[in-house]
C-alpha cells in the first residue's frame, strides 16, 4: 500500500496543476472552402506541391478558376483571410457577415472583405463544395487521427499547461488543412463569428518537412519535433492574446525596434506592427524554454540562434528572463501574472 501511494505522489507531482484545455482535430469546411479559392487564385502556394488531395482539388475545382470569388481573392497578400471561414455553416452554405474582422479590416477594407465571402458562398455552391467535402470525408478522418494520435502520444499540451499555469478558456480546434498552408493561428474568432467564441482554431498544414513518412497523400503523423513546436509555438499565441488583454495599450505604446522588428510592417499603424511582432518574440520564447525543459538544449540553442540570426537580441532576453525568474517559480506567479515583468523589460530596453 505505502509503494501505492509513493508511486500515486510522484505522478501527482509530475502532472500540471491545471487541467490541460481540451480540443478537437476536424478539417473545417468553412475554412477548407476559403483554401481552396485561394488556392485557385494563386494567393499561396501549398508547402506540398503535389500530393494525392491536391490532384482531387484540381479535378474537381479546376474549372472554376475564372470564377468572381477566384478572380477577386486575387487581390488578397496572403492566405490569411481563410480565417473568415468560419462565417460559413455546411451543410446549408448558410454566410453570416460579421461585425467585426479582427484586424483583418486594417489590411483590405471591409467592402473588399464583405464581397470576399459573398462570392466565395456562390462559389461553394456553384462548385458543389459540400459533396467534394464528403466525398473526402474518409481521407478527413484519417488525416485527423493521425494529428490526435500525435497530441496523445507526446502531450504537448501538457507541458503547455504547466507552463501557463491559468486556464485559456476556450477549446483548441486544431484545423486541418490538407492542401498545405502555413501553421497559424485565428486569433479573432470571437468578433469574426460569436457563436464559435468557445473555440480558439489552429491552422495545421499538410508540409513534408513536419513528418518521417514521405507519401503521396496528406500526411498529419507529425514528428515530436514538429509536433512539440507546432503545439507550443501557435497555441502560445492564443494563451497570450487571452492573457494580454488589461495591458494591450501599454503594448501598443511600446517604442521599440530592432532589425528584424522593422520588417514587420503590415500596419499603418506602428504600434499595431509593434503588438504582433511581440506575440512571435512571446510565442517562440516560451516554445524555446519548453524546448529546453522537455526536448535538449541544443535543439532550444539550434532554434534560437536562428531567430538571433534574423537580428533581434529580444528573444534571447525573453527566454532567459523567463527561465531565470519565471519558470522556477511558475506555481507562486503564474504567467498572467507575470506578464508586466515581460513588458517591462521591453520598454526598459529604450531607456
Amino acid at each position: 500500500m505505502k509503494k501505492v501511494f509513493s508511486l500515486f505522489l510522484l505522478l501527482s507531482c509530475t502532472l500540471p496543476l491545471q487541467a490541460q484545455p481540451s480540443y478537437e482535430v476536424k478539417v473545417h469546411p468553412g475554412t477548407e472552402l476559403l483554401h481552396v479559392v485561394n488556392y485557385l487564385a494563386e494567393v499561396y502556394r501549398p508547402t506540398a506541391r503535389e500530393s494525392s488531395y491536391l490532384e482531387a482539388v484540381e479535378d474537381w475545382f479546376g474549372e472554376y478558376r475564372e470564377h468572381p470569388a477566384v478572380l477577386h481573392a486575387a487581390a488578397l497578400p496572403y492566405n490569411d483571410f481563410t480565417d473568415l471561414g468560419w462565417c460559413f455553416d455546411f451543410p446549408d452554405n448558410e454566410l453570416k457577415i460579421p461585425d467585426g474582422y479582427g484586424y483583418l479590416d486594417k489590411i483590405m477594407d471591409r467592402e473588399y472583405l464583405e464581397r470576399y465571402l459573398i462570392l466565395s458562398r456562390e462559389f461553394a455552391e456553384k462548385s458543389d463544395f459540400w459533396a467534394f467535402y464528403q466525398e473526402q470525408e474518409p481521407n478527413y478522418r484519417i488525416w485527423e487521427k493521425e494529428f490526435t494520435d500525435g497530441l496523445e502520444r507526446e502531450q504537448p499540451l501538457a507541458a503547455l499547461t504547466d507552463f501557463y499555469r491559468a486556464d485559456l478558456g476556450k477549446t483548441i480546434y486544431f484545423s486541418i488543412a490538407p492542401m498545405g498552408a502555413t501553421l497559424k493561428v485565428n486569433l479573432f474568432l470571437e468578433e469574426i463569428n460569436p457563436e464559435f467564441s468557445q473555440y480558439a482554431p489552429i491552422i495545421v498544414p499538410f508540409d513534408r518537412a513536419y513528418v518521417d513518412e514521405q507519401t503521396d497523400t496528406p500526411n498529419f503523423a507529425y514528428n515530436r519535433k514538429s509536433l512539440n513546436h507546432a503545439v507550443w509555438h501557435e497555441a502560445s499565441h492564443l494563451y497570450w492574446e487571452v492573457m494580454v488583454a488589461p495591458f494591450r495599450q501599454r503594448l501598443l505604446n511600446l517604442d521599440y525596434e530592432d532589425a528584424l522588428s522593422v520588417n514587420f510592417n503590415t500596419f499603418a499603424d506602428k504600434g499595431m506592427d509593434t503588438y504582433f511582432f511581440i506575440h512571435e518574440v512571446v510565442a517562440d520564447g516560451v516554445a524555446i524554454l519548453l524546448k529546453r525543459k522537455f526536448s535538449s538544449i541544443e535543439e532550444a540553442d539550434a532554434h534560437l540562434a536562428i531567430n538571433e540570426g534574423m537580428g533581434s537580441p529580444l528573444y534571447r532576453e525573453m527566454v532567459e528572463l523567463l527561465d531565470r525568474e519565471y519558470y522556477p517559480n511558475r506555481e507562486e506567479q503564474n504567467f498572467r501574472e507575470f506578464i508586466p515583468h515581460l513588458i517591462e523589460m521591453i520598454e526598459n530596453k529604450n531607456h
